[in-house]
């Protein structure tokens, strides 16, 4: 029989938190990750993650939601390998926002139920873990570690233009519609680059790319990806959700470049230095822009000396995070 491990962490999807994460906590990570249709992958990887747990036998188990279906396999299988459960829920594993997805809130409401520990990126989510009965832990994500090969990110005005990236899945959440048309208000030395997939906007939408300071770089290998942010003025993360902290915002501070967010609740609450708030409107955006390049060097302070504070706080919360695993391992 193999040696019984004390922790291991489990995901059918390769995320930046999770990575970040696991770089801290020093646990066996395992990924699975498939091109194939959920009615291929998931069957296989359910098996997958089955034989892991026979082999493994961990005291305690950590998984990504999503994937709801890996979720709700590591509920059940919990009742014959007695482990601890611990679910790290990102906001579409807490709830579902369209009425229409009631059953799946009232399986995640079980979900919570059945997680010894369900942690959750902000306050608002832990009340919905605790109005389910669940019990929350809040742990933001922490700075990733981002590789950049130029010595100091942040700034490229020198090239003639004020370069503005906009962090994009184009996801229904993502005003992007609002940046098409901030662009076409801003000058001419205003550059709007935007990443991500643009074969998932619709064909309809076209019209509304038609700018000269608009510039789609499309879906980016991780070095391109983090030298387009790095070698931005300003980094625009946008959502609608009022739950959400982006993980662009994240990455932009672990850089030290200002930012542009959603002017939402936990977003202030979060990050409150070198950021420039905004309504999710062509106006809103195009008035932050002016700012943050009017402020551009302050903004600049700012978020440095925030990325040190805020890694501190982290590293204090992490702290109490690990203790109550740490105690659940004593059980």
């Amino acid at each position: 029989m193999s040696r019984r491990q004390e922790c291991i962490w489990v995901s059918w999807q390769r995320h930046r938190r999770t990575d970040s994460l696991i770089a801290y906590m020093g646990v066996p990570l395992y990924v699975m990750t498939s091109r194939q249709s959920r009615i291929i992958k998931h069957p296989l990887f359910a098996m997958r993650t089955l034989v892991l747990l026979l082999n493994s036998r961990p005291r305690v188990l950590i998984v990504q939601n999503p994937s709801i279906a890996l979720t709700t396999l590591a509920a059940f299988a919990k009742l014959v390998f007695r482990y601890r459960l611990v679910v790290d829920a990102h906001n579409a594993g807490v709830y579902i926002h369209e009425r229409q997805h009631s059953l799946l809130n009232w399986i995640f409401r079980k979900l919570h139920q059945a997680a010894d520990i369900t942690i959750v990126t902000n306050q608002i989510l832990a009340d919905i873990v605790e109005s389910n009965g669940g019990r929350p832990f809040v742990l933001p994500d922490p700075l990733p570690v981002l590789e950049y090969a130029g010595s100091e990110a942040g700034g490229t005005t020198g090239a003639g233009f004020f370069v503005v990236t906009v962090v994009c899945t184009f996801a229904s959440d993502e005003p992007y519609l609002a940046v098409f048309e901030a662009a076409k208000l801003l000058p001419e030395d205003v550059q709007v680059r935007i990443t991500g997939d643009p074969s998932r906007i619709e064909e309809s939408i076209t019209p509304a790319l038609d700018s000269d300071r608009l510039v789609l770089l499309g879906y980016l290998p991780e070095a391109q990806y983090v030298d387009a942010l790095a070698t931005s003025d300003i980094v625009i993360d946008l959502t609608t959700r009022q739950d959400c902290l982006v993980c662009g915002a994240y990455e932009s501070v672990a850089l030290g470049v200002p930012l542009i967010l959603s002017d939402t609740p936990v977003s202030r609450q979060y990050f409150t230095r070198g950021v420039v708030y905004t309504k999710n409107t062509a106006e809103g955006i195009a008035e932050a822009v002016l700012h943050a390049r009017a402020n551009l060097p302050a903004l600049q302070s700012a978020i440095r000396s925030f990325r040190e504070e805020v890694q501190i706080a982290w590293e204090e919360k992490y702290r109490e995070f690990r203790d109550s695993l740490s105690r659940f391992l004593l059980l």
